[in-house]
């Protein structure tokens, strides 16, 4: 992978984001399928996946994760696209109903799971996870082969980073999605960027998003100074201050753009399986 190249991430659903605030959120295996296809047309080289029930309320459903992880595996377009599993307490699901995507059969298992590395506040409640809790979730993924995409929202959570790659527990090459803007954490200002930065450990990919209206300033430090940045309807429902609603795939599309214009070329996803020590699956 080109040391300048940018890694895009596309967070399609979440569990909070749903069709009454944006219809282009997709619930269903078939509709993610479909957007997976239009993001990975412009870049996309990871997904970032949480499932639904029939109903559009959040859960860990293995079995849910699994129909979309071989939905997603079945399409040839689709095969080669780094398949991110959400591991989200953010509704009170135990520890072990978090792990259980991790132990899917290797077919359906993803190529990583979401860590997010504390507890923390939103705007809508909060999401907690004891120090503990991040610790099961740590060796499950360590024992199952599945490397963590690490969550971070303020610069406590690279500090516990650290202790975790002390105890043993991540291994590098360390994929890290900064995300900034909500309002108990991280905000995309200078000095908080570059705080965030020099507590990187090395060896690590560092990755920008943006909640809501800070979706657009995230992006454009990530360009500046990351590796890459995440984007999808997960953290931000429209487009501009005119509230246009958004899709997955404008979302995707806008910032490739501004990537490209700032002459880093789009990692693909082959590229990064290589560059964090991913099976190839194509």
């Amino acid at each position: 992978m080109q040391t300048n190249a940018f890694i895009l991430n596309t967070a399609f659903t979440g569990a909070v984001s749903d069709k009454s605030k944006n219809p282009n959120v997709p619930y269903t295996v078939d509709e993610i399928v479909a957007d997976a296809k239009r993001c990975v047309g412009h870049g996309t080289a990871i997904g970032h996946f949480h499932v639904r029930t029939d109903e559009g309320a959040p859960t860990n459903d293995p079995d849910r994760y699994a129909r979309l992880i071989a939905g997603l595996r079945a399409e040839n377009s689709l095969k080669d696209l780094i398949v991110v599993a959400s591991t989200s307490g953010r509704h009170g699901q135990t520890i072990e109903e978090r792990c259980a995507v991790l132990k899917l059969p290797m077919d359906e298992r993803p190529d990583m799971g979401s860590l997010t590395l504390s507890s923390l506040n939103f705007a809508t409640g909060p999401s907690v996870t004891s120090p503990d809790g991040i610790r099961k979730l740590a060796e499950t993924m360590l024992a199952c082969g599945v490397k963590p995409e690490l969550e971070v929202f303020d610069l406590g959570m690279l500090s516990f980073a650290h202790q975790l790659i002390h105890e043993g527990l991540i291994e590098g090459p360390f994929y890290i999605n900064i995300i900034l803007g909500n309002q108990s954490g991280a905000m995309p200002r200078i000095a908080t960027v570059a705080a965030l930065m020099s507590e990187l450990p090395e060896n690590a990919i560092v990755s920008f998003g943006g909640i809501a209206r800070h979706q657009v300033a995230a992006h454009r430090y990530a360009v500046a100074v990351a590796g890459g940045a995440r984007t999808g309807l997960e953290d931000n429902l429209v487009l501009d201050r005119n509230r246009t609603l958004a899709d997955n795939a404008t979302l995707t599309q806008r910032l490739a753009a501004m990537a490209t214009s700032a002459q880093r070329p789009i990692a693909t996803a082959r590229e990064v399986r290589d560059h964090l020590g991913l099976k190839q699956r194509g």
